[in-house]
């Protein structure tokens, strides 16, 4: 656990994956373009992955605080389980890099939203939550939902002027297969049952 300015910030070329408990608590006086979790890859590439049974959570954001801050050669993989809380609605994560919450993972944001740099690339491959309503995905760059999102607020998978390509469903829509024995949701792999009887993974 760490109570710092930035907690975490990663320099040009580092990597770092968490396979442990981490929980980051930015300082009540810490500046506000500071940031919990800083990957400031300028010229090299620069990772942080979160890989652990346990959640991520970072917390003890206000104001304008950003969360967790992509710089443009930064790049964040979500495998498991980050949750941020504590941060305003325009302000939690800013991706100038790469950050792909991947299948099996769940990114969630109590009040913050994010915001997609004009060379930024955000990719959702299972669950994305936003659970203030106000709270939204911009993008001037590039992002990619092929997973489940749910937005307090309602609304498409992003907005903005950037390439927007949403493959998957929002938590509050419906499909009718129509009577068809087959039907294309995602892109993801995930278990059907009917009743309590499992009919097996989707490709």
């Amino acid at each position: 656990s760490a109570k710092l300015n930035d907690c975490i910030e990663l320099q040009d070329g580092s990597s770092f994956t968490n396979q442990g408990k981490l929980t980051l608590t930015k300082a009540a006086n810490a500046a506000k373009n500071q940031s919990a979790l800083v990957i400031a890859g300028k010229t090299k590439t620069t990772k942080f992955v979160h890989d652990s049974e346990f959640p991520l959570n970072i917390t003890g954001l206000s104001d304008s605080s950003i969360a967790v801050l992509v710089d443009t050669m930064g790049v964040f993989e979500n495998k498991k389980i980050v949750n941020i809380s504590g941060s305003e609605p325009d302000s939690s994560i800013v991706v100038l890099g790469k950050m792909n919450n991947f299948n099996d993972a769940i990114l969630t944001l109590d009040k913050g939203s994010v915001t997609v740099g004009p060379t930024g690339n955000f990719t959702n491959d299972y669950i994305f939550e936003l659970k203030q309503a106000g709270s939204k995905l911009v993008t001037n760059g590039t992002s990619l939902n092929n997973g489940f999102y749910n937005y307090a607020g309602g609304g498409a998978f992003s907005e903005g002027t950037g390439q927007i390509t949403d493959n998957g469903l929002a938590f509050r829509d419906t499909v009718d297969a129509a009577g068809s024995c087959t039907i294309d949701l995602t892109n993801l792999s995930l278990e059907w049952f009917e009743g309590a009887a499992s009919l097996g993974k989707s490709d």
